[in-house]
Order: structure tokens, then C-alpha cells, then sequence
């Protein structure tokens, strides 16, 4: 045991700081008189050691302990053990000091508070532990220190009311200048640091308290300025509230204070809806016209005017107008209040005629800094006075807005007019020479842009038919209709503008095929609706008031088609990435589906649309629509002349790969892939990986009929893919005991290898492992293994071969199985397949074969067999099946495959015939095609048509 005597506990305590032994200075604590209190201030200087060396452990034990935390002499050396805490940015340590007492105002050394120390080192929750304390110590304000206001601007930028309110009640000046940071330059007023801060709170609070609004920094800034100028930092909603909170204030105040950009409160009180406010301003004898500084970095230039109207005042503009504020001064960009007026409100065409009466009588026609003038503007309305006035005064109905302007580039006033609806306007300009082929800065002409049913000429039929003038925001469709379906769908019907513009622009000989920067003409973007207008109109919802309005609009689509095709569109140009108006439109796959679709392919393909046209990349429509499962456009498409056997470059996909591996065409895939092998689709044909559509087909891991229909028609059973799996490798592996079962029923060969030197077999037999570790797929895995032990049986049994890869296969599994499962039933299996072979051995075919004998042979020995009567008879006998339960697949296969190969010889024999100009005795054809496949059978027939074509 140490003894520690009072000497020695100091340098005891001491050595334990300088280790930050926590455990050994518990251990002296336990000692008596370890810690001495005495007036040298020995408990004080251990502490300070303590926080200096960042042993916070120790320091909490030395607290527990009794140290002193305030220290009535000050030194020069030490600063104070709060401000030590708030150096170590530990919140919980300064509340345990702050509990003893600390005092937060306490210093020394170099004069700084811990709340100074707090801010500085942005320790927030800190600042708010100290600030709280201001509640609850006795601070005296008659005379307020430096300290006191770093506190209250403290609380003001932490949105503490109540701190910033018991500041006030005690009568710190609201109004003073706090330069609580060296940095800061402004010399803000705690109204500015509020808002900066953006705590509406406090604004309230000091608001309350009679905070100057019209107090200004160094910057010759108000708060309400800086409230402004820091819109983007703020949510809009809190700013708009901060903005009005101010306005409020100022309602009824005689001075307009400018800030070093020369905005002013009457410039602000323009963006918000204060118009008592604007009208004392104006009774005050503000300058209606007063612009801010073109130095100004986010209103450079703006009038009173330019700001309601960019933020959307409607009352405020009307107001402004009605006391003649001048419409044609520009700001910094050359934008009048005109300008403004068609950027933010160009639905607004009341608004803007509004404007535009002002200007009639003056003679001008100002144009911005890229080119867009008060005539563009005024051909977006049917405003036909003010047109007529412009023309007289010679504006240019060439002229267009620079290829650069962020706002309708290239724009002319023809095409302003046809982009708005404009058909009278349209008219008068076509009158007067326009050139209706001039493009714009994306190469629309008038034309293109007639066809386009985009967001502002749906918007504004929308708002058209509903009787609603036009205002600033978002209108309610849904409900107008729900009031009176009837009476909107006649107003949208009756709205024919824009097929009015149409037919008078090619009347005009406007070209009907011209191609735009991207190769499309204007039947392209007449196929399409956009649906995004749409959607923000009526949410995510495909209600019955959505059909009905889209119904209409596909209505005016077709009437704006069938046009464009009476004046010879060519609905076969391909556009500048390779594709045709078809491929366009099959293509289409937004929220809200077209169901209309159809309707404009089979008026396309019924005049003369290709159906077979190729993208760069090789795709067809048809591939498209099977691609994207457009079920109905598929179906159509294969009523026309398609070639079912283009293959597309990425993947070498054929229509038949894609309608074999696409989910979406599920409901009718069958039929589908029936259609198209009706028209000629090779099932043959490989993929760039070597799949076939029957590797695909067998790839499903769920039931599907598309292997059954592949399997009906001849095709390669085991065709190899580039890492050499057939169709039975892609069947074992997904597990899918039905395609198992009808590839095997079918002739698949079990014991072709793969790549890997892998049969069929050992990827089901890998299985197992699964099935041990998890029991998943437990009734697959039998079910598959019923289906690979019956068919090796049978093949056995028959002397067919099998490979000592599969039979070892087998036997793992047999051992694995009788784990599993108990089954009796394998000597009668065995002995109805010998009780089978036994009965085709005894019935003669003819006079040197059996049925038995009938497994054994070869496709052009069968072509013989076909024609016999007798195998003819037992093959179709009803009894058939259950005669032989075990072989009758086998016999079948066998039968068919002399029935194709028969089907085949008589067209082979005539193309190479024609091919070699010389006929042939049959004895002879037959020994050539004993050579020859019927894969090498069928690319001869091909030949000879070929051929013939060329």
C-alpha cells in the first residue's frame, strides 16, 4: 500500500496526469488528504494540468473530488477550466463544469470567453449549453461588456429567443453594431446577424423590441437587403416568410434606403405581394423608374417592374402599369419589362397584350442583348393591332433571335407565331413574305413545330377549355372537368389552330420533309404527344378524365398526320442516327402508354412505310416492339411482308431470339413465335454467344409452352452454343423439369459434352449439393431425377449409348436418392421396358425388319419406311401409347424424321438440277444426299431461290 503523504500528493496527482493514468490517480484520490484545497490553489492548478493535457477521465475524478472551478486571482498563464473544456470540444465535460459553478464569462490569460472561444471554433452545441445559462446566472446589463454582446449576438445566431429576449427585457441596445469576430467587415446589427442566420424567431423577437429595419452595415446593406441577396441560400418558403416578416415592418416607414447596387426596399417590396406598401412608397415619391446598378450581381440593371414580374406579381405589375412605370427601359441583358414578361409569363397573353398596349403608340421595337425583339413577342399573341403596327413601322418578318439566346434560338417571328397557335398572326406574316423554311437554332422550320403537340400548346388548350383567364401558377384540370366533361372536351375539340396553321404553312409550300439538326422532319415529332405536360397536370394516375383528354389529343395527331401524308411525307426517311418515323414511334415507351399507337403504324405501313428498315445497330421495328413486349404492335407488324430472319448487329439477336426471350410478350409469346415461324424464321439461327431461340427457350426456370412450340417445328435439338451447351445443358441448369422431359422426349442427346467436357447430366448432378446444404428445390430435384433415371434405363435397355460420364453421374445420384427417398417400383420399371422390347421384336415391319429395328435406323433409311402400311397402321392405332408407354416417343421420333427428310429430297433434287443444268436419275440424287444433312438440304433449296431472285 502507498502512503501519501500531503507533501508528495501534488507530485503523486502530477506524475498520474502526465501518464493520464486514470487508474492511478483514482488510486492516490483514495488516499486521505490526496487533494489539497488550500489557498495556493493546489486542487486549481491540478485541474488546469489535467484539461491542458486533454485527460478528461481524470479531469471528471479530480471534479468528483472537490476541485475548484473558479479562480478569483487571475494569471497570465492559464486559461480558465471551462474554456479548456471548449478547447477540447467535449459538450458533456462543460456541462459538468458549468454544474460546479463555472462562470461562462470568466477569462484569463488573454482575455478570451468560452463562448467566444465556442464560435470560433464552431462547437454549436456548446454555444447553446453557455447561451442557456444566460437564463439562470445574474449577468448585469447596466453597463454591458464586450463579453455580453458577443452573447447576444450569440443567441441570435443560434435562434434563442428567449436568450435574445432576456437581453432585451434588461435593455441591451437592440440596434448596436456587434463586431463579435475580427473577420467580420460588415458590422452587422443583430437584426442582420438573424437573418443571415435566417431565424425567424429572433426576427420576430427583435422586431418586437424595435429593431431598425433600415439599419445598414458597412456594405450599405439593410437586413431586408441582406435578406435578398441571400435567396438562394435560404428554402424559398423561409425567405418569402423572412422578406414579408420585414415588408410588414416598413409598410408605413418614409424612407427608402439603397443599398451599394442601388436596390432598394421599394425594389423588394415589387417581388412580394405588398401592394399598401408599394403604393406608400410611391406616395413617398420613390421613383417608379428607379433601376438598381448594372453592377448588381443578381438584378443587374432591374426596375421596379422587371422585379414583380419576375417574381410572378400579378397585382403589383397591373398596379405599376396603371402609373405609366416606363415598359421600354432595359436592364444590363437588354430586356424591357416586355422581355420579362414573355420569360416568365409567356402563357399570360392578357399580361403580355397588357404590355404591349403600352407601347403601341411609341414607334419602337426594342430588341435584348440576343436579338429578341417586341415583334417576336407580339406574333406569340392575337394581338393584330399591335402586329399591324409593328409591320408599318418595318419590323422584319426575317429577322430572327440569335442561335445563342437561352430563349427560343433562331427563333423568327413565323415561327413564335406557329410555336403559340397563333394562325392569324401566322397568316398575316406569310402575307407579308415570311419564309416559312427558315430554321431555328435545332433546324425547326414552321413546320416542324406545327406538328409538335409539346408542353405549351397542350398546356394551353388545357387552360383554353376550362374558360380560365390566363394567370401565374398551376391550374385545376381535374376538377373543371368533373364539373362539365362535356363542355371541355368540345373546347378542346373546337381548339383546331393548330391544324389550321399546318394546312396554311404548306400551302406556303413550306417543305413537308425537311430534316432538322437531327435528320427528323416534321412527321416525326407529329407521331408524338409529350406526356409530361400530362403528368403535371394529372399526377401518376391514368384516370378515365386522362383517356378521355388524351383521347382528343391523339384525334388532332391523326387529322396533323393525315395531312402532312396528303402533301407526301416520306415515311421512309431515316434521320441522322439511322432511323425511320416506324422506328420512331415503336420506340416510344412513356409514362402514360399510347394505346393509340397502332393507329399511326397501320396508316404508316399502308403507305408504303418500310417494315423492314434498319438502324445503324441493325434493328427492325419488330425488333424494337418484341424488345420493349408491344404486344399489339407485334401482332401487326407480322401481318405485313416482315423478314423474319434479320438479324441485328449488337447481339445477333433475330425477331425470333427476342419473342422467345421476352417475358413481356408472355400472354401470346406462343403465338407469336408461331407466326413467325409461319413466316419463315429460322429456329436455327445463333446468337453472337451461339444460342439458338431454343437454348433460350430452355433457359426459363418456370413452365412456358415457347420450348413446346420450337420443338414442333424441325430444328438443330442439339445445336451447340459457343461453349458448346444444347438446349439440355440450359434446361439442367435452370432446374426446369419440364424442359428436361420434352427435350429427352424429343431426341436431346445426353451425352454430348460441352466445352468443359461437361454433359447435360453433370450440371443437375452439381445440383446436389444445394439440395444437401439448404433442401431448396428438394421436389425438382427428384422429379429431374426420375426423368434422367427412366430415360438412361430405356436407352440401355435398347443397347443405345450412354457415356461413362452420365452413367457415373447416375450412380452418385442413385446412392444420394436412396438417402432420400424409398422406392420399390424399379424391378417392375425394368421389366415393362424388357416386356416392351421383347413385343417390338416380334412384330415384322416387313420382310427384314422388325418395329425394334425401327429405333435403329438412319433418316434416309426411314424415307422408305414412311410409305409402309403396316407401321403406318401401329403408329396410329389407338392403342398405341399403352402398348408402348416407354418406346411409342422413340417409334414417333423415328417416323418424323423419315417424314422431313422425305419433305425435303424432291425440292433438293429440283434446285441442284437447276444448279447444275442437268437432270439427274433418282438412284443418283439419293447417293449425293446420303452426304447431306437436312440442314445441308434446306441451304441448297434456299439456293436455287436465291438465285432466281437475282
Amino acid at each position: 500500500m502507498i502512503m501519501v503523504c500531503p507533501a508528495t500528493g501534488y507530485e503523486a496527482l502530477s506524475f498520474a496526469i502526465r501518464k493520464n493514468s486514470y487508474k492511478m490517480a483514482e488510486k492516490i484520490l483514495k488516499q486521505p488528504d490526496a487533494l489539497l484545497i488550500d489557498d495556493k490553489w493546489t486542487d486549481y492548478i491540478l485541474l488546469i494540468k489535467a484539461l491542458q493535457r486533454g485527460c478528461k477521465q481524470i479531469t471528471r475524478l479530480l471534479l468528483k473530488n472537490g476541485c475548484r472551478v473558479n479562480k478569483p486571482i487571475k494569471t497570465n498563464f492559464f486559461h480558465t477550466p471551462l474554456y479548456y473544456a471548449v478547447k477540447l470540444k467535449d459538450t458533456q465535460l462543460v456541462e459538468l463544469l458549468l454544474s460546479k459553478g463555472a462562470l461562462i464569462n470568466d477569462k484569463d490569460f488573454n482575455k478570451e470567453t468560452p463562448l467566444s472561444l465556442a464560435l470560433e471554433k464552431k462547437c454549436y452545441k456548446i454555444v447553446d449549453v453557455l447561451l442557456s445559462k444566460y437564463l439562470n446566472q445574474a449577468i448585469d446589463l447596466t453597463s454591458p461588456s464586450h463579453d455580453d454582446y458577443i452573447a447576444f449576438n450569440a443567441a441570435c445566431r443560434r435562434n434563442n429567443k428567449h436568450v435574445v429576449e432576456s437581453f432585451l427585457k434588461q435593455e441591451i441596445s437592440n440596434n448596436m453594431y456587434l463586431n463579435y469576430e475580427s473577420k467580420d467587415e460588415y458590422n452587422d446589427t443583430p437584426l442582420h446577424i438573424a437573418v443571415k442566420y435566417q431565424n425567424l424567431e429572433v426576427i420576430d423577437v427583435l422586431l418586437k423590441y424595435g429593431a431598425n429595419a433600415n439599419a445598414v452595415n458597412k456594405k450599405e446593406q439593410t437586413p431586408l437587403h441582406l435578406a435578398y441577396y441571400m435567396k438562394e441560400k435560404y428554402p424559398l418558403e423561409k425567405y418569402y416568410k423572412i422578406i414579408d416578416i420585414i415588408l410588414s415592418k416598413l409598410k408605413n416607414t418614409n424612407v427608402n434606403p439603397i443599398d451599394n447596387f442601388r436596390l432598394s426596399h421599394f425594389h423588394i417590396a415589387c417581388t412580394r405581394n405588398h401592394l399598401d406598401t408599394v403604393k406608400h412608397f410611391l406616395l413617398c415619391k420613390v421613383d417608379i423608374n428607379s433601376s438598381t446598378s448594372f453592377d448588381s450581381p443578381t438584378c443587374s440593371g432591374y426596375l421596379p417592374l422587371h422585379f414583380a414580374i419576375e417574381n410572378g406579381q400579378k397585382k403589383i405589375i397591373e398596379f405599376l402599369l396603371s402609373q405609366n412605370a416606363n415598359t421600354l427601359i432595359k436592364n444590363k441583358e437588354g430586356n424591357t419589362s416586355l422581355h420579362f414578361a414573355f420569360k416568365f409569363f409567356y402563357l399570360d397573353s392578357n399580361l403580355i397584350d397588357l404590355i404591349l398596349s403600352k407601347d403601341i403608340s411609341k414607334c419602337t421595337n426594342p430588341v435584348n442583348n440576343y436579338g429578341l425583339s417586341h415583334f417576336h413577342i407580339a406574333c406569340t399573341t392575337n394581338n393584330i393591332v399591335a402586329i399591324e403596327k409593328f409591320l408599318e413601322n418595318e419590323a422584319s418578318v426575317f429577322t430572327p433571335v440569335n442561335f445563342n439566346s437561352p430563349i427560343c434560338p433562331g427563333y423568327t417571328p413565323l415561327h413564335f407565331a406557329v410555336t403559340f397557335n397563333r394562325s392569324t398572326t401566322a397568316k398575316i406574316l406569310l402575307q407579308r413574305n415570311a419564309d416559312s423554311n427558315m430554321k431555328e437554332a435545332n433546324g425547326f422550320t414552321a413546320l416542324h413545330l406545327a406538328c409538335q403537340q409539346d408542353a405549351k400548346k397542350i398546356h394551353t388548350i388545357l387552360r383554353n377549355s376550362i374558360n380560365v383567364s390566363n394567370t401565374y401558377g398551376k391550374i385545376n384540370f381535374e376538377r373543371a372537368y368533373k364539373e362539365s366533361p362535356i363542355k371541355v372536351l368540345d373546347l378542346i375539340a373546337k381548339q383546331t389552330e393548330q391544324v389550321d396553321i399546318l394546312d396554311l404553312l404548306l400551302q406556303y409550300k413550306s417543305n413537308v420533309n425537311s430534316q432538322d439538326n437531327s435528320g427528323k422532319t416534321p412527321l416525326f415529332y407529329a407521331c408524338d404527344i409529350d406526356d409530361q405536360t400530362f403528368k403535371n397536370e394529372f399526377g401518376n394516375h391514368k384516370t378515365q378524365t386522362l383517356h378521355s383528354v388524351l383521347n382528343q389529343f391523339y384525334i388532332k395527331r391523326n387529322k396533323i398526320i393525315d395531312i402532312l401524308l396528303k402533301y407526301k411525307a416520306n415515311v421512309n426517311i431515316y434521320d441522322f442516327n439511322s432511323i425511320t418515323v416506324l422506328h420512331y414511334i415503336v420506340d416510344i415507351n412513356k409514362f402514360f402508354g399510347d394505346d393509340k399507337k397502332t393507329e399511326v403504324v397501320k396508316v404508316l405501313l399502308n403507305k408504303g412505310a418500310d417494315v423492314n428498315a434498319r438502324t445503324k445497330t441493325g434493328l427492325t421495328p419488330l425488333h424494337i416492339a418484341l424488345k420493349k413486349g408491344f404486344i399489339d404492335l407485334v401482332e401487326i407488324f407480322l401481318k405485313y411482308n416482315i423478314d423474319p430472319n434479320i438479324v441485328e448487329y449488337e447481339n445477333l439477336y433475330t425477331p425470333l431470339h427476342l419473342a422467345t426471350m421476352n417475358d413481356l410478350l408472355a400472354p401470346k409469346s406462343e403465338e407469336i413465335i408461331s407466326a413467325l415461324l409461319t413466316k419463315g424464321a429460322d429456329v436455327d439461327m445463333k446468337q453472337i454467344d451461339g444460342k439458338t431461340p431454343l437454348h433460350i427457350a430452355a433457359s426459363t426456370r418456370y413452365t412456358t409452352n415457347r420450348l413446346v412450340t420450337l420443338l414442333k417445328v424441325e430444328c438443330d435439338i442439339d445445336c451447340q452454343d459457343k461453349r458448346g451447351k444444347t438446349a439440355l445443358h440450359m434446361a439442367c441448369l435452370n432446374r426446369n423439369a419440364d424442359n428436361v422431359q420434352n427435350l429427352l422426349n424429343h431426341g436431346a442427346d445426353i451425352n454430348i459434352t460441352d466445352t468443359f467436357g461437361k454433359t447435360a447430366f453433370f450440371y443437375f448432378y452439381e445440383f446436389q449439393y444445394d439440395v444437401l446444404d439448404s433442401r431448396v428445390h428438394v421436389y425438382n430435384f427428384h422429379q429431374i431425377y426420375y426423368i434422367f433415371k427412366n430415360h438412361i434405363r430405356r436407352l440401355r435397355v435398347i443397347g443405345f449409348y450412354v457415356s461413362w460420364e452420365n452413367m457415373s453421374y447416375y450412380m452418385k445420384l442413385k446412392d444420394l436418392h436412396k438417402q432420400q427417398v424409398v422406392n420399390s417400383d424399379e424391378d417392375d420399371f425394368l421389366m415393362q421396358l424388357e416386356n416392351e422390347v421383347q413385343k417390338m421384336k416380334s412384330i415384322k415391319i416387313n420382310s427384314y425388319s422388325s418395329l425394334y429395328d425401327i429405333l435403329f435406323k438412319d433418316s434416309n433409311e426411314m424415307t422408305l419406311y414412311i410409305k409402309n402400311d403396316k407401321l403406318k397402321n401401329i403408329l396410329e392405332s389407338s392403342d398405341f401409347k399403352s402398348e408402348f408407354a416407354q418406346y411409342s416417343y422413340l417409334l414417333k421420333l423415328q417416323f418424323e424424321k423419315g417424314l422431313r427428310r422425305s419433305e425435303l429430297l424432291k425440292p433438293a433434287k429440283d434446285s441442284l438440277e437447276f444448279i447444275l443444268l442437268i437432270s439427274l436419275p433418282d438412284a443418283c440424287s439419293e447417293r449425293i444426299f446420303r452426304y447431306l444433312s437436312n440442314r445441308n438440304l434446306k441451304d441448297l433449296i434456299k439456293s436455287r431461290t436465291l438465285t432466281i431472285k437475282d
